[in-house]
């Protein structure tokens, strides 16, 4: 099972360089590659922003960004100038975060230019942050966007310049939203860091079927066939499309990155309308990096579409855990896991809880050092997907199979969607449905596994007529498979 963190994705487009000063109420930013003349590889992005002023704005970036630090020192040659000309930049660190200060009061449009260093494949870096090879540059933007925290919403525009490097090494700017001509789009000025941004020649995969059009973007050189795991995608992206009613027409991106560092092994970070994903130069296109996939797209509706009020990480078990659970059976359903590669999946998901030293952390435990603690920072995937399945079970049994676990979670969704609430659904949402549904005995359970820690306790028949639980020394149970049940009925309970 591999797990990743949801970042909010607001709109941000890639396109030709621009060639008109951005208007007094707008915001554009420039990212044009850079290559290292040793290597003739991309390996810096030097980025040009104007916005309108507002009086005096101090341009930041945090130096630790999801648990990696070291971002400051990545950013270079720094200048700015307004309407009276250069525009004196003071750089110091306060709070661990850069910080630029105008030496002076800003007038009229600021443009603030700048470039961020890259990391190498083959070195030690940021996972989600701004890496390079020959096959191109980039990153999430949060790594190495210094931004000034203006408030309000702008007009705001994405766009790409001619490379600095030489005529043979040759690439393509995209983000998020493909490689559509520059076009405004309205939001928070702080929403351009939760961007994906890349510059390269990637292998491709285009799927375009109906409504749905999935891209995938492959840097690096995986082990596998990339047209093989973009056609399977696809099928994946349909299921979990027709799981929330979704016919949105717009483009869905996968953008992957292959890391030395990262051997075997396959991670991401979702997004509502694509997701970046890291794996290793041995990963193969087996369970994990299929569920991998499965569980970054699901993302698009839960964690981003639907999720809880309140701070960062209060709510995991809910955004990750359920998304775990997921993951797994809507690919399972389709028909996209084998029986072996589910069961395997289900006994996953159950070992590493209950092996886990902190599996009995209270969940303010968890929202507290979920960033320091890798053992903690598991703990809501697993129990999450754990309760999922106990609640699905409890429903079924509460209302004779007429409920169940998948009809609750679309109501939620299609709650959220209607209130436009741009943070969610109130945090008790999910305990209100609980108790709506199951009673005092039902918000018991959810208080005793989701708020103080206890051990989850699926019904031994929770994964439907196929699969059994047992009890498996020295702690927990694992899932074994019912001998004699047809494959094709294990997919549909």
């Amino acid at each position: 099972m591999t797990f990743a963190r949801v970042i909010l994705m607001v709109a941000a487009c890639a396109g030709p360089a621009l060639s008109a000063p951005a208007p007094p109420n707008d915001v554009n930013v420039e990212l044009t590659p850079a290559c290292d003349p040793s290597s003739n590889e991309p390996s810096s992005l030097v980025i040009a922003l104007s916005l309108p002023a507002g009086s005096q704005p101090v341009f930041r970036l945090d130096d630790e960004v999801m648990g990696t630090s070291g971002m400051s020192a990545l950013i270079t040659d720094t200048s700015a100038k307004d309407a009276r000309g250069p525009l004196p930049l003071v750089r110091r660190m306060r709070d661990r975060t850069l910080e630029l200060v105008p030496s002076r009061k800003a007038t009229g449009t600021v443009t603030f230019d700048y470039r961020a260093r890259s990391v190498s494949t083959g070195d030690k870096g940021a996972l989600e942050g701004t890496r390079h090879d020959a096959t191109g540059i980039g990153g999430h933007g949060s790594f190495f966007l210094v931004l000034p925290e203006l408030r309000g919403r702008y007009r705001m525009r994405v766009a790409w310049g001619a490379a600095q490097c030489p005529a043979a090494v040759r690439g393509e700017g995209m983000s998020t939203f493909g490689r559509a001509a520059p076009a405004y789009t309205v939001g928070e000025l702080s929403s351009l860091r939760n961007a994906v941004y890349y510059w390269g020649s990637p292998q491709e995969t285009k799927i375009d079927d109906g409504p749905l059009h999935l891209r995938s973007a492959w840097f690096g050189k995986p082990a596998f066939d990339v047209a093989v795991a973009g056609a399977w995608a696809g099928k994946l992206f349909a299921a979990e499309r027709a799981f929330f009613d979704d016919d949105d027409p717009d483009p869905y991106a996968m953008f992957v990155r292959v890391l030395e560092s990262h051997a075997d092994r396959a991670n991401g970070m979702g997004q509502e309308t694509s997701y970046l994903s890291w794996i290793g130069p041995r990963t193969t296109f087996a369970r994990r990096l299929k569920v991998n996939i499965a569980h970054e797209m699901f993302h698009r509706w839960l964690g981003l579409r639907l999720r809880l009020r309140g701070p960062e990480g209060t709510a995991y078990w809910f955004t990750e855990g359920f998304t775990v659970h997921y993951s797994n059976v809507v690919a399972f359903r389709a028909g996209l896991l084998s029986v072996d590669e589910f069961l395997e999946s289900l006994n996953d998901i159950a070992a590493r809880h209950f092996d886990n030293k902190r599996a009995g952390a209270t969940n303010e435990e968890i929202w507290r050092g979920f960033f320091r603690d890798p053992a903690l920072s598991i703990v809501p995937y697993t129990r999450g997907a754990l309760y999922a399945v106990e609640l699905d079970g409890a429903l079924r049994a509460a209302t004779r199979g007429k409920r169940t676990l998948d009809d609750a979670l679309r109501e939620l969704y299609l709650e959220s969607r209607a209130a436009g609430a741009r943070d969610g659904l109130p945090a008790d949402a999910v305990r209100r449905l609980v108790q709506k549904e199951l009673g005092r005995a039902g918000l018991v359970r959810y208080d005793t596994v989701i708020v103080r820690g206890g051990p989850p306790n699926p019904a031994a028949d929770a994964y439907g007529p196929c699969f059994a639980r047992r009890p498996r020394k020295p702690d927990g149970f694992e899932w074994v498979r019912v001998p004699g049940i047809d494959e094709s009925t294990c997919r549909t309970w």
